[in-house]
């Protein structure tokens, strides 16, 4: 088997043997989903969704943590090593000790790595994660960072300086300071460790900080279980996944083309709900009939509107 995590996914035994897990969007919060979208009308329809109880469909899945693995730099993709390395750059400026890089095994369209470096008096940790995912219509990456230290009462001290995305169990308090350069956040973190009452729990070779990672993943990974963000996908769904995976064009499509279908998605949504709330009763007042006749029209109308363009675009397409 390749060592590769990049590589389109292969369903081996090996892999096939795993448990593998994917996101359930219902299950996910208010402030998840503000963290997690990039814009308003993601955050609207992630949230009309989650009301009608609509899952949003994945296109990957990822292992246990228990099945957390090392990587070494030269396996990772060419893209993944450019995105890591002006990051990875700030750290060494700040003296941080690379330890390693770790991911963990997963099948579809998605590839990323951990790095993970410590400060030379071992009281804090400094991850930085780069994930990217795809599907025929859209790619979304991300290279994000935190710095975490774990105390000896059981608590972990995590600042990071992107959005976050789900939320953690309680013993681990994060703080987020989106956008701030890392020798900011890294300040604010040691200030946060110097006001603790409890002392750090020192890491000083990269097998004790592997060990303490591990329990990291495993706590955030079972939180997550037991609220029921993470569930279990079947047989059937893995072989779904690696086919998407060999399916999916390496291209994406333009990003006009990715607007617009966000946008006809977004107007699906509006005509689902205005019928859904015609059906239930009689409007009880002019304000709400307009309301409900509004959302209709609007939706109906840029599905119009969508479709119209995509037929002139075609027709242009087939003259040159």
């Amino acid at each position: 088997m390749s060592q590769n995590p990049y590589e389109t996914p292969r369903y081996e035994a090996s892999l096939s043997s795993l448990t593998y897990y994917q996101p359930l969007s219902t299950k996910l919060s208010l402030n998840e989903y503000r963290r997690i979208s990039k814009n308003f009308i993601e955050l609207v329809i992630g949230l009309c969704l989650k009301t009608l109880r609509i899952r949003l469909p994945m296109s990957f899945a990822f292992a246990d943590t228990r099945h957390f693995q090392r990587i070494a730099p030269q396996d990772l993709s060419v893209r993944a090593r450019e995105c890591i390395k002006p990051v990875a750059d700030q750290a060494l400026a700040l003296n941080l000790k690379y330890a390693f890089s770790y991911w963990l095994p997963t099948v579809g369209t998605i590839e990323g790595a951990a790095a993970t470096f410590f400060s030379e008096d071992g009281r804090s940790v400094l991850l930085i994660v780069y994930a990217r995912t795809w599907t025929q219509v859209v790619v979304d990456e991300k290279v994000v960072f935190a710095f975490m230290s774990r105390l000896t009462d059981g608590t972990a001290l995590v600042t990071t300086g992107s959005k976050g995305d789900l939320d953690s169990p309680p013993h681990i308090l994060g703080e987020i300071h989106a956008g701030k350069p890392m020798p900011e956040v890294q300040e604010r973190h040691l200030a946060r460790l110097n006001s603790s009452s409890s002392s750090v729990v020192t890491v000083y070779d990269a097998n004790q900080l592997e060990e303490m990672l591990r329990e990291y993943e495993k706590e955030n990974f079972a939180f997550n279980v037991e609220r029921g963000v993470y569930v279990p996908v079947s047989d059937g769904e893995l072989v779904r996944l690696q086919r998407l995976a060999v399916a999916t064009p390496d291209v994406p499509k333009p990003k006009a083309k990715q607007r617009y279908q966000g946008i006809e998605m977004f107007c699906w949504i509006g005509l689902a709900v205005s019928l859904f709330m015609f059906s239930r009763n009689q409007p009880a007042n002019a304000a709400q009939a307009v309301f409900r006749a509004g959302t209709l029209l609007a939706a109906v109308g840029g599905i119009a509107i969508i479709w119209l363009i995509r037929g002139v675009t075609w027709l242009q397409s087939k003259g040159e």
